[in-house]
């Protein structure tokens, strides 16, 4: 009898420390997975354009972004939800993006004159959306809210927006549409600011 039990007791055992042995394996941390980093910097060549010859020159004043819009990718479902994609980042924050794509299209690629005197027209934009807007399909989502001054008097004062379809769910694909809809919206701007300085 004593072996019997013996035997038993040694079968619990066995079978008792399996069980543990994947309970307890599967609270082994899984590989560390890696942070990918995306950039949406404006395309390196400048298609030369001359100076315009306008009546006013422009300064680019402050540029800044919405509190959310750091260096990690966002996506929203709705206006009023946001989340942000965990292993995603930008390489540099969404603001440096679009300070460069301004002063770029502005004053290289449209040739608009550049001044940093007090006589100057100042430019101020706050970028405000910058995602991945799942809310209707997936597209690339950039809001960006200008303001036109000059001698405290506003000459114009908007918010644009550009949504560019996204593909897949490849984020490199998501980066390279949110600098398109990043591109849109400036050139947007570019062609209004224009019709203000002549």
């Amino acid at each position: 009898m004593q072996n019997s039990t013996t035997r038993v007791l040694f079968l619990i055992a066995i079978v008792a420390s399996s069980a543990l042995s994947g309970c307890l394996g599967s609270l082994r941390p899984d590989a560390p997975q890696s942070i990918h980093y995306y950039s949406a910097a404006p395309d390196a060549h400048v298609d030369g354009g001359s100076t315009l010859d306008l009546s006013g020159t422009l300064r680019l004043g402050r540029v800044r972004a919405a509190d959310h819009l750091t260096n990690r990718m966002v996506w929203r479902v709705s206006d009023v939800e946001y989340g942000f994609y965990e292993l995603a980042r930008w390489t540099e924050a969404p603001r440096e993006y679009l300070e460069r794509t301004l002063s770029k299209t502005l004053f290289q690629t449209r040739g608009i004159p550049e001044s940093l005197g007090p006589e100057a027209h100042v430019l101020d934009a706050k970028l405000v959306g910058f995602e991945e807007d799942l809310s209707d399909g997936r597209h690339a989502r950039v809001a960006v809210a200008f303001h036109l001054q000059r001698g405290g008097a506003v000459l114009w004062t908007a918010t644009l927006e550009s949504l560019v379809p996204i593909a897949s769910n490849d984020r490199a694909q998501a980066a390279a549409a949110i600098r398109g809809a990043l591109t849109d919206v400036v050139a947007r701007a570019s062609e209004i600011i224009i019709g203000r300085l002549e």
